[in-house]
């Protein structure tokens, strides 16, 4: 009996302790914000949670495809899992990362953009790229800035309300791509929007000859190629936003008279976003003017005006490079050209006196030839490791021809394909080759055996968010595809300072079209290019990951067959389309999901695996 007492006891006081040491639930009138998502526009906007409702924070966000976001009025619930509103959340089923993930109802979450790692290196750029538009699984996507500050300053209890009644805003989904609003930058809602509250300052709504007069400098200035109207909208303070900062100054996206000055100086610094056509003019013209010089491709004047011998240079860069010929510049083109110019500036820094040779060469394309697709080889065999798989269309550039296996590249990826499912043809090229005063090659752009299309790699990294001024974000990585002497002149009667063994990892310094200049542990010298397989990717890639916590999923994805088109999804031996077909699955049959990765998901059923198309899925989580 006394026993019994004691352990009565014991309950109390530890039920008691349980109770303090859990913080309250804040009644709705103490809870400081309220928080509305639109999904016609992928707007969220956090308000005071007062009369007032003052706007604190308005972003764009990324929410679920195909209507996977639900709408309602929810009330954020307790956290479920250690890690939710922390810097690292795990999606075991979707294969990544997200940052400040921040519950709204069951499996639906505020989150940052996806990452493959948990590290900042390791954005999805897929996501990057989709950001701004439905593409979720069913959660609503930010900028880290947004999802941290949400998961710090809205609370459990805090009112989400999500829905479709707004009318579409296009010109506010382009403000608030650019950046998002905080009322503790010190600017007002009416400012961030461009509005004016000052006597003489041009902003929203605004009109006339001195409308006119702004738009046409920021046009020439390379800033907007929006329509030259008079009439100061939403487009018009996106690009003086911009140019603000290019000269770092507030960027209040309305302007003064000091700042229309500044944009009207002979060094007002320019951008890339206007197509640049025969007899434009403008400092764009000169920044494309002075890169298409360090290129040696254009001699004249750096006078800001798009006239033949402008347009002729710019046509062999596009050639060159794997643009489409055409008479005018574009956005893209003008900084590939401006990257591979200080790129090239910066390689012959104390070399002034470098020169061009433009080389004509030809190369051997091939075309898979087989509906089902094939797989690039380790070897000349069927029996050999599948490296990739290559559907029908695929285009390869030829490397060695034998005549049953040929040696092909893809990708930065060397291997053999089978000749009876490919078609080959001969392509002439050009590739640009720059030498400096000592006749030593040190840079060259064009397609050839090792870069199947520059321009393809370019707009990847730029579209991936990498920076014009840093050479580094593109590294053009390397390592050995076989046991390899590095030399210490580009010769092979020069000195062998050591030999690598294959699939060494070596840092690339420069590369000519037969060596290439690499250091390897501590050692520097040359390598021949035959012997070294090269890639492009961001900086970074060949860091070591540091050590990190894997955070464990503690539910069960699982997931409902809902083909986009017909009754039934096909699952496949593998995540190819090409791989044998195991069988298929109707319209509402529910699988568990193991893993999502690319496109591609492994699930399970009744002891099965398969891999089924990620969009022939509808995921829940119970």
């Amino acid at each position: 009996m006394l026993f019994k007492r004691y352990a009565a006891l014991l309950l109390i006081a530890a039920t008691l302790a349980v109770t303090l040491a859990a913080p309250a639930a804040l009644a709705d009138k103490d809870l400081p914000y309220k928080v509305d998502v639109d999904l016609v526009n992928q707007i969220v906007t956090i308000f005071t949670n007062d009369a007032d409702e003052t706007i604190v924070l308005q972003c764009l966000c990324s929410s679920g495809a195909d209507g996977a976001t639900p709408t309602g009025t929810f009330k954020m619930p307790e956290k479920e899992r250690p890690t939710e509103r922390t810097e690292w959340f795990h999606f075991r089923a979707f294969g990544g990362y997200a940052r400040y993930a921040t519950r709204i109802y069951h499996d639906i979450m505020f989150h940052s953009l996806l990452y493959s790692r948990p590290r900042e290196s390791r954005i999805n750029e897929q996501s990057v790229k989709d950001f701004g538009y439905p593409v979720s699984h069913g959660c609503i996507r930010l900028r880290v800035e947004d999802a941290k500050f949400i998961a710090e300053n809205c609370p459990v209890g805090t009112r989400v309300k999500i829905h479709k009644e707004n009318e579409k805003d296009e010109e506010l989904r382009n403000l608030l791509y650019q950046s998002s609003y905080y009322a503790a930058s010190g600017q007002s809602y009416s400012q961030f929007l461009g509005v004016p509250d000052e006597p003489g300052m041009l902003g929203r709504g605004a009109s006339g000859e001195e409308v006119v007069d702004l738009q046409m400098m920021l046009r020439d200035l390379g800033i907007s190629d929006d329509e030259i109207d008079g009439k100061y909208s939403l487009a018009t303070v996106r690009a003086v936003r911009e140019a603000q900062a290019l000269l770092g100054v507030p960027q209040t996206g309305m302007a003064d008279l000091a700042f229309r000055q500044a944009i009207a100086a002979a060094d007002a610094p320019s951008a890339m976003n206007v197509k640049l056509r025969h007899g434009d003019s403008g400092a764009s013209v000169r920044v494309l003017q002075k890169g298409l010089q360090a290129l040696r491709l254009y001699d004249g004047d750096i006078d800001g005006v798009y006239d033949v011998d402008v347009m002729d240079a710019v046509q062999t860069f596009q050639d060159v490079y794997g643009f489409p010929l055409s008479k005018n510049a574009d956005p893209m083109v003008q900084k590939a050209i401006y990257y591979e110019g200080t790129h090239v500036t910066a390689v012959f820094a104390d070399d002034p006196g470098y020169r061009m040779e433009i080389r004509d060469t030809q190369n051997v394309l091939g075309t898979v030839n087989c509906q089902v697709g094939i797989k690039l080889r380790e070897g000349p065999s069927t029996d050999s490791k599948a490296l990739m798989s290559l559907r029908n269309g695929t285009t390869v550039i030829g490397v060695t021809y034998g005549s049953e296996w040929s040696q092909v590249m893809k990708e930065g990826t060397t291997g053999y394909v089978k000749n009876t499912y490919m078609d080959y043809r001969a392509e002439p090229s050009r590739t640009l080759t720059y030498i400096g005063s000592d006749g030593r090659e040190r840079y060259s752009l064009g397609i050839d055996t090792y870069n199947e299309s520059p321009a393809e790699a370019f707009i990847a990294y730029v579209e991936g968010g990498g920076s014009l001024e840093e050479h580094e974000g593109m590294a053009e990585h390397a390592a050995t595809r076989v046991e390899a002497d590095l030399y210490s002149n580009p010769s092979q009667s020069s000195e062998v300072i050591a030999t690598l063994p294959q699939d060494t990892s070596v840092e690339l310094l420069l590369k000519s079209s037969e060596w290439s200049l690499v250091a390897c542990d501590g050692l520097q010298g040359y390598l021949l290019n035959d012997a070294v397989e090269f890639w492009l990717a961001s900086d970074g890639s060949e860091e070591e990951a540091e050590d990190v916590t894997v955070f464990e999923n503690d539910l069960t994805e699982s997931a409902v067959i809902a083909p986009g088109t017909g009754d039934r999804s096909q699952v496949y031996e593998s995540a190819d389309e090409s791989s044998p077909v195991l069988g298929s699955l109707s319209t509402g049959a529910r699988v568990s999901v193991l893993e999502t990765l690319e496109g591609w998901s492994l699930i399970e059923l009744d002891g099965h695996q398969g891999y089924v198309k990620e969009k022939d899925l509808k995921f829940t989580t119970t």
